[in-house]
C-alpha cells in the first residue's frame, strides 16, 4: 500500500493542482524546514487550503475532516489537552490537540497521513493519535490563539537556559482574582520564564537597569549597560499585559491598577545570595512601562580602597571623612557612581565606636551596623522630619540622600556645626557649581565656608574591553585636544568589540574624581560671597582638576577612550581635556548601521558563494550584507541585528556551528533565524548544528532559489508587509 505522502503526491498532479516542478521545489523546501509538505506548497503560493482538502477528499472520501473554526467557536477545543504535545511539535508539524475519542487523542493536522508526523506526535502524547484533516489557515489561526504566549517566547526561550541559575520570588502577595480579569497569561509558564530571563540575563551582561517599554507596535526591552541604554528585545505588542502583570505580581503592585504609579521590590536568589531588583511602573500612552533595577551590592567592592580614587585623591578624601565634624558634599548627575562613593565611605566609617543613621530615599542596599531610615512622605516621614528626630539620637555620622529644600539644608549645616559629620549629596555638573547650587536654596556663604570640610563631583566612564583593546597613533588634533604635555607618536587604546563586551568595545567602568578640598584662600572667598569664577581660579591654583582633566589622564593611560571622555566629562571654556565637539571618530567599534529594509547576513569564507546568494536577493526588498568568517559574522550580527543569518559550516577562526551556539545563548540574538550550509552529508555535523540552535540546514551545492525561498519564509513570517512586495518583485 502506498502511502499517505505519495498518495498526496500523486493525487495532487492527477488533479492538476501542481506540477512535478513545483512539488519537487516544495519538497525540497519541506525536507530543509522539517515542516509538512503541503504547507509549503500552500506557503510558496502553489495551491489553496481547499484544494489540498479537496485533494485529500478525492483520495480517500472516508478522510475525517474537522472545521475547526467552529470547532473552536463553539468552546469544543480541550485546552487540557494542549499540554500533550509541546509547542516544538505543534510548530514543526502544523498540528494541534483537538480532544480524547476512544482512548486516542484527535489530532488537528494539514496532512493526517503523514506517519513520521503522528508517530512523533503520539510518543510526545504518550499515548495513540488519531490525526483528522483541518485547512491550514484555521489550524494556524488555532494554534495562534491557544498559544498565544508560547508562540511569541518559544523561538527565544528554546535554546536559553540562564534564568534556571536564578530562583525569583515576589515581594508580596496579589489578589489571584484580579489575575484572572486580566487574563491567566501573566502566569503562565512561558511569561514566567521570559521575565525570569530577562532578570537573569541582564545580571549576567552587569546591567543596572531593564527598562520594559510599551509601544503602539511592540513591546520593547532594554537594558542600561555601563551607563548605556541598549535595546535586546522587541517582542509583539500583545504581550505586554501579561508581562508587566507578571512583574506588578513579583514585586507585589496591584496589577488592576493601572491609572497610577507604583513601586515594589522583587528578590532574586543567585548563587547562593540574595539580590534585590527595585521595581517602578508607571502608565504611558501605550501601557504601563516598567523599570526595574538590579541593586547588586557586594561590601568588598565598595571599599574606598577599590572604587577607583587615585592615590592623592584618596589621601584627600580620607582626611575629610575622618574629621569629627562637618560636611561632605558628593555631586553629580544620576548614574554618577554617588551611591557606591557614599556607601563605600560608610562602610569604612562603621568601624563599631561610631553611631552612624541616615536618611534615604529610596534605602538602596541595607548595611549592618547602620542605622537607615527610609523617606516615606505620605507617612510624614520627610528628610527635615528624620532629621530633627535623629539629632536626639546621639549620632557620630550622619547621611542624608539628598538636600533637596532649605529645611533640609538648614538643619543639615546646623548639624554639621555642633559635633557631627554630615554626608550628603547634590546634583550638581561640577564641584564648584555645588556652592551655587546651596546660595540658591537659601544657604548663607558664612555657613557654607565654615562647615563644608571638601567637594566631591563625579562621573563613570566606560572602561575599554580588556579582550579586544587595541592600540592606535593618535592624530595631532587629537593630542592638542587631550590638553596634556603629549609628544606625537602617542599611541592610545581603543576596543574592537568581542563576545565578551557584546561588540561595544567597552566592560565596565572607571570613576573619574573632582576633588575641591576647603582651605583657608577657599574658605575666605565663599565667606565673602564672590562669583563662582573667583572660587575657581583659587581652586585651580590649589590644585584642583577638573573633571575634563582627569578624563583626559584616563585616554591617555588607555583606560578609556577620547569619544567616551568627550561625551561623558567634555572640558569647560579655559579648560584642560578633550571637548565634545570634533570628537574622533576612530575611538570604538564600528557605529550601529541604520537598515531601512530587513537584513539577510551573509556568513561564508566562499567569495563566490556569497557572491552567488546577493545575486540571488537582487529583487527582494531586503538589504544583504557579507561576513568572511564566523567572529566577523558575530560582530556584523550584534551591530545589524538582521533579520535572518546564512551561515556557512566550515569557517576559519570561529566555525559556523560555534558561531550559531553563542548567537543562539545570546537574548539579543536567539530570535533571529539561522540558516546552516554545509558540503558535506554528515548527520551527526546537522544534528550538531541543530542543536547548536540552527533553524534551518541546508546542503551545497545550493540552488539560489531555493535558499532564497527558505529565506523569505523566515523573513514574511516575521515581516508579513513584505508578502506583496516579495510577489511582485518575481511576477
Amino acid at each position: 500500500m502506498a502511502t499517505g505522502l505519495q498518495r498526496i503526491d500523486r493525487q495532487l498532479i492527477e488533479l492538476g493542482l501542481v506540477t512535478p516542478a513545483q512539488l519537487e521545489e516544495a519538497q525540497l523546501s519541506a525536507a530543509g524546514s522539517k515542516r509538512p509538505m503541503v504547507d509549503e506548497l500552500i506557503e510558496l503560493g502553489y495551491i489553496r487550503d481547499d484544494e489540498v482538502v479537496a485533494a485529500f477528499q478525492a483520495a480517500d472520501p472516508g478522510v475525517e475532516l474537522i472545521e475547526l473554526a467552529a470547532t473552536d467557536a463553539e468552546g469544543r477545543i480541550d485546552e487540557s489537552l494542549l499540554e500533550r504535545i509541546p509547542y516544538s511539535l505543534t510548530q514543526r508539524h502544523s498540528a494541534l490537540p483537538i480532544e480524547e475519542r476512544g482512548g486516542e487523542l484527535v489530532v488537528a493536522m494539514t496532512n493526517p497521513w503523514d506517519l513520521m508526523a503522528t508517530d512523533d506526535l503520539a510518543l510526545a502524547a504518550g499515548m495513540p493519535v488519531c490525526p483528522v484533516l483541518a485547512r491550514r489557515s484555521d489550524l494556524l489561526g488555532a494554534i495562534e490563539q491557544h498559544h498565544s504566549i508560547d508562540s511569541s517566547v518559544y523561538d527565544l526561550c528554546k535554546n536559553l537556559s540562564g534564568e534556571d541559575s536564578i530562583v525569583v520570588t515576589s515581594a508580596g502577595s496579589y489578589d489571584a482574582r484580579a489575575v484572572a480579569e486580566l487574563g491567566a497569561e501573566a502566569e503562565d509558564a512561558p511569561v514566567i520564564r521570559l521575565v525570569n530571563l530577562m532578570i537573569s540575563d541582564a545580571l549576567k551582561q552587569d546591567a543596572s537597569d531593564i527598562h520594559v517599554e510599551p509601544t503602539s507596535e511592540q513591546l520593547v526591552v532594554r537594558y542600561r549597560v555601563d551607563g548605556v541604554l541598549r535595546t535586546v528585545l522587541e517582542l509583539p505588542a500583545r504581550l505586554t499585559p501579561a508581562v508587566i502583570s507578571r512583574i506588578k505580581i513579583l514585586a507585589g503592585m496591584d496589577i488592576a491598577e493601572r491609572r497610577k504609579p507604583q513601586d515594589g521590590r522583587i528578590k532574586v536568589r543567585r548563587e547562593g545570595r540574595e539580590l534585590d531588583v527595585r521595581v517602578s511602573v508607571i502608565p504611558i500612552f501605550t501601557g504601563e512601562k516598567a523599570v526595574m533595577r538590579l541593586l547588586t551590592f557586594s561590601g568588598a567592592r565598595l571599599s574606598l580602597d577599590t572604587l577607583g580614587f587615585r592615590p592623592d585623591e584618596l589621601v584627600l578624601f580620607r582626611d575629610m571623612l575622618f574629621h569629627p565634624q562637618g560636611m561632605i558634599l558628593v555631586t553629580g548627575p544620576t548614574g554618577s557612581g554617588k551611591t557606591s562613593t557614599i556607601y563605600g565611605s560608610l562602610l569604612e566609617l562603621n568601624d563599631g565606636v561610631r553611631n552612624i543613621t541616615t536618611v534615604e530615599d529610596p534605602v538602596e542596599y541595607q548595611l549592618d551596623g547602620i542605622n537607615q531610615i527610609q523617606v516615606n512622605e505620605p507617612a510624614g516621614v520627610t528628610f527635615g522630619s528624620s532629621l530633627r528626630s535623629i539629632l536626639r539620637q546621639d549620632p557620630n555620622v550622619i547621611f542624608i540622600g539628598e538636600i533637596r529644600d532649605a529645611e533640609t539644608a538648614d538643619i543639615a549645616f546646623r548639624a554639621a556645626q555642633t559635633g557631627h559629620l554630615v554626608i550628603t549629596t547634590l546634583h550638581t555638573n561640577n564641584a564648584l557649581a555645588a556652592y551655587t547650587r546651596l546660595l540658591d536654596i537659601g544657604v548663607e556663604p558664612f555657613l557654607i565656608s565654615s562647615s563644608v570640610l571638601g567637594i566631591v563631583a563625579q562621573r563613570l566612564v566606560r572602561r575599554i574591553c580588556p579582550k579586544c583593546a587595541m592600540s592606535y597613533e593618535a592624530s595631532p588634533e587629537e593630542l592638542r585636544r587631550l590638553g596634556q604635555q603629549v609628544p606625537p607618536g602617542t599611541t592610545l587604546q581603543r576596543g574592537d568589540g568581542c563576545a565578551e563586551c557584546a561588540y561595544t568595545g567597552y566592560r565596565g567602568r572607571a570613576p573619574v574624581f573632582e576633588m575641591l578640598h576647603m582651605t583657608v584662600p577657599l574658605r575666605e572667598i565663599i565667606s565673602q560671597g564672590r562669583p563662582e569664577t573667583e572660587l575657581a581660579r583659587a581652586a585651580s591654583a590649589d590644585g584642583m582638576h577638573p573633571l575634563a582633566s582627569r578624563a583626559a589622564e584616563l585616554v591617555i593611560e588607555g583606560v578609556t577612550t577620547a569619544e567616551e571622555a568627550s561625551s561623558v566629562c567634555p572640558a569647560e571654556p579655559g579648560q584642560a581635556g578633550l571637548t565634545r565637539n570634533g570628537a574622533p571618530a576612530a575611538a570604538g567599534p564600528t557605529p550601529e548601521p541604520k537598515i531601512a529594509a530587513p537584513a539577510v547576513l551573509i556568513v561564508d569564507d566562499d567569495p563566490t558563494i556569497r557572491l552567488l546568494l546577493r545575486r540571488t536577493f537582487g529583487q527582494d526588498p531586503v538589504e544583504v550584507y557579507e561576513a568572511t568568517n564566523g567572529e566577523e559574522g558575530l560582530r556584523l550580527a550584534h551591530q545589524l541585528k538582521p533579520s535572518t543569518i546564512i551561515l556557512d559550516v566550515m569557517m576559519p577562526v570561529l566555525d559556523g556551528i560555534e558561531a550559531c551556539r553563542r548567537l543562539k545563548s545570546s537574548v539579543e540574538m536567539a530570535h533571529i533565524p539561522v540558516i546552516m550550509m554545509t558540503a558535506g552529508s554528515n548527520d551527526e555535523r546537522e544534528l550538531e548544528a541543530l542543536r547548536a540552535g540552527a533553524d534551518d540546514y541546508l546542503q551545497k551545492p545550493l540552488m539560489p532559489e531555493k535558499i532564497r525561498l527558505h529565506v523569505l519564509k523566515h523573513l514574511v513570517r516575521k515581516h508579513p508587509q513584505l508578502r506583496m512586495s516579495v510577489e511582485l518583485a518575481h511576477v
